[in-house]
């Protein structure tokens, strides 16, 4: 079960449509839904029942939400006073996903919700295979120029810190 997913269900309980909340996460109705499906089936329960636009809560749903809708500000006061968390440190990109990939953004919005710095390293990009030039500091050096004009660029042309403003995102070079 991800957070975010309970975070999806506490605003439709509270009575948001999923368009609403589809809007306020800048992500589709369908993955709005998927998530719920998804926490629906982990949980083994029907939380809404949907009529037209707008989802009421089953028994169960009511039940879920009474146990539930408490524990997000007790997550962020673990977090920051008991376990004075205030930053994480992430890669520029994981695989071929870069930090601006969808699949990132629950993620970035419980850091956005939280206030906190985001350290992100540059590594060298993979450079072809059959390369001419062996590996060595000047290629290390280009690696990670390129990976960071990638990973910014990215970032930047695609809204990413208009999504995340309580976000401070610090890039570096390792």
């Amino acid at each position: 079960m991800e957070t975010i997913y309970i975070q999806y269900f506490l605003d439709i309980a509270s009575g948001s449509t999923y368009e609403e909340v589809a809007d306020k996460y800048h992500i589709s109705q369908s993955s709005i839904s998927k998530s719920i499906a998804h926490l629906e089936n982990d949980l083994g329960v029907d939380l809404f029942v949907k009529k037209q636009h707008r989802a009421s809560l089953t028994p169960a749903g009511k039940e879920f939400y009474t146990k539930i809708k408490d524990l997000q500000p007790r997550f962020s006061e673990i977090l920051h006073d008991e376990l004075g968390m205030t930053a994480v440190q992430l890669s520029a990109h994981y695989g071929d996903k870069y930090l601006d990939d969808d699949s990132f953004s629950g993620f970035f919005r419980v850091l956005n919700d939280l206030g906190m710095t985001a350290y992100i390293h540059h590594t060298p990009v993979p450079v072809e295979y059959n390369t001419l030039y062996e590996y060595n500091n000047l290629r290390r050096s280009y690696g990670r120029c390129a990976d960071q004009e990638i990973a910014i660029g990215r970032e930047i042309f695609s809204g990413f810190f208009n999504k995340y403003p309580k976000v401070k995102f610090v890039h570096s070079m390792l």
